[in-house]
């Protein structure tokens, strides 16, 4: 019995151990690209894509360091982006702004900004479910509220609904 129980604490500081080694390396890949996203120049029509560049690139080079092969990591890429989302001020400045400059960006429509507003919050709680049922009735209520069928996107992808998050990708 007692082996047991020493073999269980040994088991737990082991995995304790290696899930802060994992958030340290995605802490590290993570700052190196908000790093990168900081630089992009917002007025340029491929944001999207030179983010995914920042983050992928900061991914080859970490493992580059570490001797290891980057391979096809969705599960790390994902990582990165979700901490990012949370995490990385540029990131946010550049995707959820509220800028005036692109059409569509926020509603006239004051129940469907509401409702955005309110699916902003739920996504702030990681209740995603919930943002969900938000960022859809704000779209319902206004179909060309861009900003809103993003962060639908999102909320999607964050409950692996991944189909759903792509056909709310090309609406917006």
């Amino acid at each position: 019995m007692r082996l047991k129980k020493i073999t269980f604490l040994f088991f737990l500081i082991t995995s304790v151990s290696f899930a802060q080694h994992i958030e340290n390396v995605n802490e590290k890949i993570a700052l190196q690209s908000c790093q990168c996203i900081s630089k992009i120049d917002d007025t340029g029509k491929h944001v999207n894509q030179s983010i995914r560049e920042c983050i992928q690139n900061s991914i080859v080079k970490f493992n580059q360091d570490k001797n290891t092969s980057a391979g096809k990591n969705n599960e790390l890429y994902l990582a990165i982006e979700s901490d990012l989302v949370k995490n990385c001020p540029s990131l946010k400045k550049l995707v959820f702004s509220e800028n005036q400059k692109f059409e569509h960006a926020t509603s006239k429509n004051v129940l469907a900004q509401l409702a955005y507003e309110d699916g902003l919050d739920y996504m702030a709680e990681k209740e995603y479910e919930k943002a969900i049922e938000k960022f859809k009735k704000a779209t319902t209520i206004d179909p060309k509220f861009a900003f809103a069928w993003d962060n639908l996107a999102l909320s999607f992808k964050n409950v692996g609904k991944y189909d759903q998050a792509i056909e709310a990708y090309r609406k917006s």
